[in-house]
């Protein structure tokens, strides 16, 4: 089996989202403002969300979150979440 690794724009998150909502939810849908608010942290470029696609179906992402580092007075990637 072969996957894709691509990154999800902010109009493309439903693949991400069809997947957290049938494996963390039990198939319940995450709620619209929230998912609003995903799609606004993605295209400000504060999250950003790496999908492992399987033909058309994601299989597992991996989303970073980007916050200034006090340490370093520098930008850097957290993970948030990763799923598989």
């Amino acid at each position: 089996m072969s996957f894709e690794i691509r990154r999800a724009a902010a109009g493309e998150l439903v693949p991400a989202l069809r997947l957290l909502e049938e494996g963390l939810r039990g198939g319940r849908p995450l709620p619209e403002g929230f998912v609003d608010g995903l799609r606004r942290e993605v295209a400000a470029g504060r999250l950003e969300v790496l999908l492992a696609l399987s033909g058309e179906k994601a299989a597992g992402l991996l989303a970073l979150a980007y916050r200034p580092s006090l340490a370093s007075g520098e930008v850097f990637a957290s993970i948030c979440l990763l799923y598989t």
